[in-house]
């Protein structure tokens, strides 16, 4: 009876451990096929993530690139503006052509003007501006981007001409 009794124990323990592989393995199953869904959903979620970014920021990143592109372009615009004032400031007009302009009444390009001659901008007068101890000057400038930043400009060159060749202080 004893044998019986541990035969019959030795096989409620198999059965005991088979059932409980079983559930065990189902179980496995189950929640492999959980982790391996919500593995997939997550990858699936970061993708749709990553292309929405790359749809929203696309139009910000050409925007910038444009907007780049135009400030570099007024960059060269600016500087070739600055070459041409300085070159123009570099011009020098022989005297006897400037007092030909103050003959009739009219500013010689690059000369100094009569004294009464206007300085005209857009269709606007403004008295002309007088140098240091010098009798005004009119300098006309057709088709700038930045009438004002030209305007300070030509400002600094003139003052910066008045100093080199000690008309101002």
């Amino acid at each position: 009876m004893k044998t019986k009794i541990v035969t019959v124990a030795g096989n409620l323990k198999t059965a005991v451990v088979g059932v409980w592989d079983k559930i065990s393995a189902a179980v496995d199953k189950v929640v492999t096929a959980i982790g391996t869904a919500f593995g997939d959903a997550i990858g699936k979620a970061k993708t749709a993530v990553k292309g929405l970014t790359k749809i929203l920021t696309a139009p910000w990143d050409a925007m910038k690139t444009a907007v780049d592109a135009v400030k570099t372009a007024l960059g060269y615009v600016v500087t070739a503006v600055g070459n041409v004032i300085s070159a123009i400031g570099r011009i020098k007009i022989p005297s006897g052509l400037s007092k030909l302009g103050g003959i009739l009444g009219k500013a010689v390009p690059g000369s100094v003007a009569p004294a009464a001659a206007p300085l005209r901008s857009a269709g606007r007068t403004a008295p002309a501006v007088a140098a240091a101890g010098g009798p005004p000057m009119v300098v006309n400038v057709y088709g700038a981007l930045d009438p004002e930043g030209v305007a300070r400009q030509i400002g600094r060159i003139t003052t910066g001409h008045g100093r080199r060749t000690g008309l101002r202080g």
